[in-house]
């Protein structure tokens, strides 16, 4: 009888927490019912499922610290940017849930995306070992700040045109990360932070050469 009762809890537990995940018409994740954090998402399910789930590239928009439909056109980019390059995948693009500067790791954020890897893979059959974090420009940043914090969650990490803002990078160790800049992307000075992030990174991996994979190119 107490068998039958703890699975009973069990599947009672389960359902509710499947129900605490909600998808609205338009596409907004929401922390949960009682909160008003929320992250609108566009997402699509490319090719055939593998035996182990489909991978999943979470791809960050450019902008931050502008007007929201300048955020917003830069969101609809980002739902195409990548996209060519999945042939086989979930490809996901998240709205920054402000318009500042740092609107995709803003600290509302990382429980969202917690909670957005948690509904691709109960709900989109996506693999947890084969999640990956893009961006470009106010997305890179977010690439750069997102990917140490949340390093358990990242199979591997793209960060183009974004500046780090002194984010420290020794939580990277198993989380192979490349950095793309234009060596004549001079504003806020990122070709040169970005080269020597890659240095840093290049330190970090001669002190433990079985980790920090990483590649920089300018």
């Amino acid at each position: 009888v107490e068998h039958e009762q703890v699975a009973s809890l069990r599947d009672a537990l389960w359902k509710k927490y499947l129900a605490s995940f909600k998808c609205y018409a338009d596409q907004e994740l929401c922390f949960s019912k009682t909160l008003c954090d929320k992250m609108k998402i566009e997402y699509k399910v490319v090719g055939k499922k593998p035996t182990d789930g489909y991978p999943m590239y979470i791809c960050l928009h450019g902008g931050g610290g502008t007007a929201s439909f300048i955020n917003d056109s830069q969101w609809k980019h980002m739902q195409v940017y990548y996209q060519d390059s999945v042939t086989t995948g979930v490809y996901v693009a998240p709205r920054g849930i402000t318009n500042t500067w740092n609107l995709h790791f803003v600290k509302e954020s990382y429980e969202l995306y917690d909670r957005l890897i948690a509904f691709m893979i109960m709900c989109n059959g996506v693999d947890p070992n084969r999640v990956y974090l893009l961006g470009f420009s106010a997305g890179g940043d977010g690439v750069y700040q997102v990917t140490p914090r949340m390093a358990d969650r990242w199979a591997a990490a793209n960060m183009s045109s974004g500046h780090p803002n002194g984010v420290k990078m020794v939580n990277l160790y198993h989380v192979p990360f490349v950095i793309q800049v234009g060596e004549l992307d001079t504003a806020y000075n990122r070709c040169r932070v970005g080269a020597e992030y890659g240095i840093l990174l290049d330190e970090l991996q001669q002190q433990h050469p079985e980790g920090y994979a990483h590649e920089c190119w300018v």
